[in-house]
């Protein structure tokens, strides 16, 4: 058993949602989904669920040794200078500058950063990338989210791994099959970003990493929700790595 205080600390990003429990239906919360937690927590890290603010609050990243961006809603166009497509799902402004602040801080400090789905994707608009909005109406594909709602099996597709990636190392193969939920994807990739998995269906980016970055990856696909998933437990192995360095 891992010795607390020897786990590093990882920030998930939690946001502003309207939830019901026990005798409270559709209160403001603050959420996080338990998946992300329990997989940081499997992996030998200590979760520590990051609240958005207003403005973005950089501190928080002094006590942390990785930060993991989850899934969640589209991102705002306005973040990398386009208009909103009629295709364009529902977006929280408020969250994206947060997100975006806090990516852009920790990349900057070489934290070890994983993105997950979105997370992917604030992670490239915030290094200057854009996305494309709707992948259907873009490429005429719809793969990569079968079943709204769900990421069960129907919703894995292949994923190609480049040769010599830090993807690649983290997977331990060229080929996996990740649980996808997303209609957007990677555009024009930002400054450092370096696709380095894509669609084995069509092309689409998968998985992008930072140049010049001890850890920063992210995978479009649910790696909380894929199993037998190596990247989470290597995002924490780094933040171990940054932890005992600190020290």
């Amino acid at each position: 058993m891992i010795n607390p205080g020897e786990r590093p600390l990882i920030g998930i990003c939690a946001s502003r949602e309207t939830a019901s429990w026990t005798v409270w239906q559709r209160q403001p919360a603050i959420l996080v989904g338990s998946a992300y937690v329990d997989r940081v927590q499997e992996a030998g890290g200590s979760p520590v669920i990051v609240a958005p603010s207003e403005p973005a609050d950089l501190r928080v990243l002094d006590w942390l040794h990785g930060l993991l961006l989850p899934g969640g809603l589209d991102l705002s166009p306005s973040g990398y200078g386009e208009p909103v497509s009629p295709e364009c799902e529902d977006f929280d402004p408020a969250r994206d500058e947060f997100e975006l602040a806090l990516a852009k801080a920790a990349l900057e400090r070489d934290m070890p950063v994983l993105g997950i789905c979105r997370g992917l994707q604030v992670m490239n608009v915030a290094l200057g990338g854009t996305l494309l909005q709707d992948l259907k109406s873009a490429l005429g594909t719809d793969t990569h989210r079968v079943t709204v709602g769900s990421l069960d099996e129907g919703n894995a597709h292949t994923v190609e791994l480049a040769p010599d990636s830090l993807a690649s190392k983290i997977a331990g193969r060229s080929t996996i099959a990740g649980r996808s939920h997303h209609h957007q994807a990677v555009d024009r990739p930002g400054t450092g970003v370096v696709i380095s998995g894509v669609s084995g269906p069509d092309g689409v980016p998968e998985a992008i990493e930072i140049e010049d970055r001890a850890f920063a990856v992210g995978v479009q696909w649910h790696a909380e929700a894929t199993p037998d998933d190596s990247f989470i437990p290597a995002f924490v192995k780094a933040a171990t790595t940054q932890r005992s360095s600190r020290a």
